[in-house]
């Protein structure tokens, strides 16, 4: 499970399928009926995603279940209610299940005998007769997939630029690379977003405004520009780097001034940006 997929994502789906053969020797046209009952057995978190069915604990924190069943006789999804199959003979009906986030995850098992209660029974010349229960047992492992980042603060010296290497507005005479190092799980989903203030010169509001923009010694007509493999980052928009084969991993960005005006003022030229890391 990605860290920081969205609430509501499935993060499992399993289904099963009960047949039962029923046939009675009834007094006239009498059809028989396969029930099935679904009692979950913790209380509902209300409904999660796109889909209207209530989803309820788990003994796993922000991990909640869906239940379901519907029949290839017809009818609808329901959950959790009575459902059947109508007719003579082999009749079937179908459990489906559905793992959800609904919260910050604990990594931890699930419990299978801890989510519902189903029942299967016959209603037709015999009145509710119980047929049998599904159980489910064992569990399986929630775990979260993420990255751990070998340094949070990374220096990036662009150093001495002459304002005459400034030509005009969209002028970049320096670029300087830097790595950030990971060390991620496998199948973890690297997402990058760039934040920072915007250069108020420019249109582009990816460009980044130098710090202290405006005051005494500080260098105008200039912004910083972040890259990711040699292409600018947006500001405020993720983007998806890679997905990790596990290890460590090498994130390739870089660093360059951008001229956001017809003339380069010379002075400090120091700017702060943040990459904010997900995984989802």
């Amino acid at each position: 499970m990605q860290r920081d997929a969205p609430i509501g994502t499935i993060i499992a789906y399993r289904e099963s399928y009960i047949t039962a053969k029923l046939e009675r020797f009834c007094t006239g046209d009498v059809k028989e009926n396969l029930y099935v009952t679904i009692s979950p057995l913790k209380p509902s978190l209300g409904v999660f995603g796109n889909k209207n069915i209530p989803v309820y604990m788990t003994n796993v924190p922000g991990v909640g279940v869906r239940w379901f069943s519907y029949s290839l006789n017809g009818g609808n999804i329901k959950s959790p209610d009575v459902y059947f199959a109508t007719g003579n003979g082999l009749l079937t009906a179908y459990i489906g299940m559905e793992l959800v986030k609904t919260g910050r995850i604990t990594p931890a098992v699930i419990n299978g005998d801890s989510l519902a209660a189903v029942g299967i029974w016959e209603n037709g010349c015999t009145k509710n007769m119980p047929i049998g229960d599904l159980i489910f047992t064992g569990g399986g492992s929630i775990t979260q997939v993420t990255c751990t980042v070998s340094s949070s603060n990374i220096s990036v010296p662009l150093g001495d630029v002459l304002a005459t290497q400034f030509t005009g507005v969209g002028a970049t005479p320096v670029t300087k690379g830097f790595n950030l190092g990971l060390n991620c799980d496998v199948n973890a989903k690297v997402n990058v977003s760039l934040s920072g203030i915007a250069n108020s010169d420019i249109a582009n509001s990816d460009i980044l405004a130098l710090t202290n923009a405006g005051t005494a010694g500080v260098a105008d007509g200039l912004g910083v520009q972040i890259l990711y493999n040699g292409a600018p980052l947006k500001r405020d928009t993720n983007l998806l780097l890679k997905t990790s084969a596990g290890g460590v991993e090498t994130l390739p960005f870089s660093a360059r001034y951008f001229q956001t005006k017809s003339a380069v003022k010379p002075g400090k030229a120091n700017a702060t940006a943040t990459l904010n890391l997900t995984y989802q």
